[in-house]
């Protein structure tokens, strides 16, 4: 039997639109240069952490034989 996959799996494409926006909005909270480097690490790796991974919703995947949730990025609400 074919699997059924309820909801949307996570798209490459939307991650590495999701990290360009990340990145850039870190550069622009940390004046594109005029803090500290590792202020910038610091807003970057909360940006991907935290806010880019409530951009994705968890899917489910059934088959005849088990019905899988596939994880990749939680949603939080």
């Amino acid at each position: 039997m074919k699997k059924i996959i309820v909801g949307t799996p996570v798209k490459l494409s939307h991650v590495l639109i999701g990290m360009i926006v990340v990145v850039l909005l870190s550069l622009f909270l940390t004046g594109f240069g005029y803090q500290a480097w590792w202020l910038f690490l610091i807003v970057l790796i909360l940006g991907v952490f935290v806010t880019l991974p409530t951009c994705f919703n968890p899917y489910w995947q059934i088959s005849s034989e088990n019905i899988t949730i596939r994880v990749v990025l939680v949603k939080s609400f």
